[in-house]
């Protein structure tokens, strides 16, 4: 394969061919002035574009969820900027940003200018990194402290009724109940509910609204960030369980590498409550709709609050009676 470095770029097949060479690491030239080389690693998804380091400033690629950037001195004492794209099954598009990097760099633009042009260049690869929202991050951790408690009392129940990221209209339908769990930071237990069908019991089934209170734990040492409870989750149960529950955690926008941009730490306001959502609890559901409300076909979505402090927390069937309190 021979290629003319001053204007042509490896074809797809290209790339592929190195991905297949049957040597652990395949090292490329394809740049003269700088010195750069494409390097991939067969069996991986992995390309690296390593280029001799002509200034010490470093690229900032922290929002760029599938690139990592380092500095490193080869044997000879050489500095050398390697970036590292995990370019999933497009490795051809991953492989495209690191040849615009190439071209931006033989004419003259500097290595910490020409990674985020690049990027610009082909945002869809690498697209920045979707942050929660504190509402998520705040509903996420108060599903996950229900299914923490439920998994040390009955695992198999608990696994089996964890439903919340699957976009069902109850996060967990144990055996006998459902439960619905609304988490918030405020002061009262005011809570977002976002259809008219997420407090709409099933026939002949008890729904409880189970209400957390959560607030920031500063330097507190029992505070637990969402970091913190997944790998406390995937420490206690097997490992046969994870990828079922790591599947769940992507489908509500968690991504182990976006650990860092979490690190808020969390505790209990206060001891959380049940609530049973019967004929006096004050929700909008599509019979309550039906039976108050002229053409209700023509209501396209719902969403409220609804503030429970006032009304009289109940029990709740295990496997997370523990995890609440009663008060009148």
């Amino acid at each position: 394969m021979t290629m003319n470095e001053a204007s042509a770029r490896l074809s797809p097949e290209d790339i592929e061919e190195l991905f297949k060479a049957p040597i652990p690491r395949a090292r490329r030239r394809i740049a003269a002035e700088p010195e750069t080389y494409l390097i991939v690693v067969p069996g991986t998804d992995q390309l690296t574009l390593q280029s001799r380091m002509m200034t010490a400033v470093e690229p900032d690629v922290t929002a760029m969820r599938h690139m990592d950037y380092q500095a490193v001195t080869d044997s000879s004492g050489v500095q050398w900027h390697e970036l590292t794209i995990r370019a999933g099954e497009d490795r051809f598009a991953a492989y495209q940003v690191l040849a615009v990097v190439t071209e931006l760099l033989r004419s003259g633009v500097k290595f910490h200018d020409a990674v985020p042009v690049a990027v610009g260049a082909l945002r869809e690869l690498l697209a920045r990194r979707a942050r929660l929202s504190e509402e998520q991050q705040v509903g996420l951790m108060g599903e996950l402290l229900v299914l923490e408690h439920g998994l040390a009392v009955n695992p198999n129940e608990t696994l089996a009724a964890w439903l919340g990221m699957d976009q069902e209209e109850h996060d967990f339908v144990f055996e006998d109940f459902d439960v619905e769990v609304k988490s918030t930071r405020s002061e009262d237990r005011v809570h977002m509910i976002g259809s008219l069908k997420q407090l709409s019991a099933a026939p002949g089934r008890p729904l409880y609204l189970l209400s957390i209170q959560l607030t920031g734990a500063g330097a507190a040492h029992e505070g637990r960030s969402l970091a913190d409870i997944i790998g406390a989750l995937r420490s206690a149960t097997p490992e046969k369980w994870h990828q079922g529950i790591d599947e769940k955690l992507k489908r509500a926008g968690w991504h182990d590498e976006d650990a860092d941009l979490y690190p808020t730490r969390w505790l209990y306001r206060t001891k959380p409550r049940a609530y049973l959502v019967d004929s006096s609890f004050p929700a909008l559901t599509p019979s309550t709709v039906a039976d108050n409300v002229p053409s209700p076909q023509l209501i396209v979505s719902v969403r409220y609050q609804v503030n429970v402090s006032g009304l009289s927390s109940t029990a709740v069937g295990q496997p997370v009676q523990d995890l609440v309190e009663v008060a009148e």
